[in-house]
């Protein structure tokens, strides 16, 4: 049986904006976000690359507006190569990062949708609030 790609994203440094060691300005975070509009960058769910974290595994994790949910994927070995190459000082080469369905670990519902004007609350069953990519309005 074939194992599904979730996910297909070419990873390359532009090092006009991504960073070393830098949560804020990741490549592989951004060419991720940059891929697809259904992943989420709000205050509540960003893309998270998670690399050489003591007891921790490697991971990245990011969610979908589409389903509401967050989904977690082991970190394929380029990846980590690429955060290895990058934070040690090297210029790291590019390649494409292929999540397949057999790095997910685990797929939770996430807070994609939630609203300043409901307190934060979420009905799971509803559409996710796309509203929530913008910057909200600020009360007078």
């Amino acid at each position: 049986m074939k194992d599904p790609i979730i996910l297909k994203v070419h990873i390359y440094l532009d090092e006009t904006i991504d960073e070393p060691r830098s949560r804020a300005y990741c490549s592989i975070a951004r060419r991720i976000l940059e891929s697809d509009p259904d992943i989420c960058n709000t205050r509540w769910s960003k893309v998270d690359v998670r690399v050489n974290v003591p007891g921790k595994r490697d991971r990245i994790a990011f969610s979908r507006f589409s389903t509401g949910q967050r989904y977690y994927f082991d970190l394929p070995a380029p990846a980590k190569l690429f955060v290895d190459q990058l934070d040690g000082g090297g210029r790291p080469n590019e390649f494409t990062l292929v999540l397949h369905q057999s790095h997910l670990q685990r797929v939770e519902y996430s807070d994609v949708g939630m609203s300043w004007e409901t307190g934060g609350t979420i009905d799971p069953g509803s559409q996710p609030n796309r509203a929530s990519r913008t910057t909200r309005p600020i009360p007078a």
